[in-house]
């Protein structure tokens, strides 16, 4: 007979009822074979089997003899002992849940783990800073159409505390004792234990293999005689980053360390502002054993953002370069530690005595590359000019405005890109006349143009008639006159 309690005064009429229940599991063992031929019996024995780890059992044991049915015969009974089975690792803490009350803190609080399986010595809580979205410094959020991304930090609001401090508490419900559960459901029950424990193990072992230590940013372990809990950072370790690019990041991100001592709460101190951060709590029924804490459970939170970090420092320079068209140079600092990723920035600027203001958009690629942006201004005169981040966390402060004058155009400058044109023009007129020229004697021939002129010697046809009728003219003339 086996049952499972906790205080060492049990009787063996313990947990009988009105019901029929009865608190003993009971076991029938059949006696070892007796002796034969001058060999010793075995002792009778027998594996108990499932037990729950770190549980006391009361244990007894009786014998049953036969006897006809006219004598009824008493067998014998032990002393009751006690046995504890020995401690493993524990399951998972549950409902772990995250809020965030400053630009540097996140509290965090859970609730303990169903199957402490020992005696719960502490927890470690292990917080790792996770880098922005990669898509984010890719992407030009000034191109029409694209929805400026944004973030949140992690609040919790009254109701959801409220479910989470909502516990289902079993009523009797008027009835005088519980119902006893029957074999099968107490099989299936261990059954599911069993199976989540082996589950749970294969995860461990297999899934969350733990990645070689690194020698970069690697951090040590809290103390385990703080009686709250210590945080460990490396030297010189920086949690936010100005215009750090995905690649620059740590593979697993900045790691810090909590030991909770046996309390399901704690406070995450010296966190940079706007960062997400992924949280793993463990629960230890060993000081010193890693073996003996159970599997993380998860949860991701996201401090508040820092009030000033999205502002530009310094003032905005400018430099008019002289060039045609002329135009003017915008230059500022980036914000040293932003609330997250600066997306991009917005330059506005207006000629001075107008209202209405110009704006500019600067996405991050486009910054990176030139440092500011290019302001081409037609009309001379003076301007102002301003300028102001957009982080994951809003809009930031604009700087303080700038002024300065753009001025005319140069009339020498201009003299000076236009006379090259004025004689490539020249140039072309008369190439083409010489061109025209050359194409005309191509026409004429090759000995030039053809001057006609008499020849003395030469008599045409008509020449010769007219001379014939001359001559009989001047016959008949001579004719008349004799």
């Amino acid at each position: 007979m086996c049952a499972v309690r906790p205080y060492r005064n049990v009787t063996e009429f313990d947990g009988q009822d009105a019901c029929g229940s009865n608190s003993w599991a009971i076991a029938d063992v059949d006696p070892p074979a007796r002796s034969t031929d001058g060999k010793k019996a075995d002792d009778p024995g027998h594996l108990i089997r499932p037990l729950k780890p770190w549980t006391q059992y009361a244990i007894m044991v009786k014998t049953q003899l036969s006897a006809s049915d006219e004598h009824e015969v008493q067998g014998a009974k032990s002393k009751i002992i006690y046995v504890r089975t020995n401690a493993t690792r524990p399951s998972v803490p549950l409902d772990p849940i995250s809020s965030s009350n400053s630009s540097s803190q996140i509290i965090l609080r859970w609730k303990p783990p169903t199957s402490p399986n020992g005696n719960i010595t502490h927890y470690r809580v292990i917080c790792r800073k996770q880098s922005e979205d990669r898509d984010l410094y890719k992407f030009d959020y000034c191109l029409q159409g694209m929805k400026l991304p944004s973030r949140t930090p992690t609040h919790l609001d009254s109701e959801d505390e409220q479910k989470w401090n909502h516990t289902d508490e079993p009523s009797s419900g008027g009835r005088c004792c519980a119902c006893p559960k029957t074999d099968n459901q107490l099989k299936k029950e261990q059954e599911e234990i069993e199976y989540r424990k082996t589950f749970e193990n294969y995860l461990h072992n297999e899934v969350f293999d733990s990645r070689p230590a690194r020698r970069r940013r690697s951090v040590g372990v809290a103390n385990a005689t703080l009686p709250n809990f210590f945080l460990t950072t490396a030297p010189g370790l920086q949690f936010g980053s100005t215009t750090a690019s995905p690649e620059d990041e740590d593979e697993e991100g900045s790691k810090a360390e909590l030991k909770e001592s046996s309390k399901e709460s704690t406070v995450i101190s010296n966190l940079h502002h706007f960062t997400s951060y992924k949280i793993e709590i463990m629960a230890c029924n060993h000081p010193t054993e890693i073996k003996r804490c159970s599997m993380a459970t998860y949860v991701s939170a996201r401090t508040m953002p820092e009030v000033k970090a999205d502002e530009i420092p310094g003032e905005v320079t400018h430099e008019i370069v002289n060039t045609e068209p002329p135009y003017v140079m915008i230059k500022w600092e980036p914000p040293r530690s932003p609330n997250g990723l600066i997306i991009l920035y917005e330059v506005f600027y207006r000629k001075v005595g107008e209202s209405e203001d110009h704006t500019g958009c600067v996405s991050r690629p486009a910054y990176l590359k030139s440092g500011g942006t290019k302001l081409s201004l037609v009309q001379p005169g003076n301007y102002s000019v301003r300028v102001r981040a957009t982080s994951l966390a809003g809009n930031g402060s604009f700087t303080k405005t700038t002024y300065f004058f753009m001025p005319n155009p140069d009339q020498g400058l201009i003299w000076i890109v236009m006379g090259p044109v004025i004689c490539f023009i020249l140039l072309l007129f008369v190439g083409g006349g010489v061109l025209v020229i050359f194409k005309k004697r191509q026409t004429e021939g090759p000995t030039g143009p053809l001057i006609a002129s008499s020849n003395p010697e030469y008599i045409s046809t008509t020449d010769g008639e007219k001379s014939n009728e001359i001559q009989d003219v001047q016959h008949l003339f001579m004719y008349f006159k004799r």
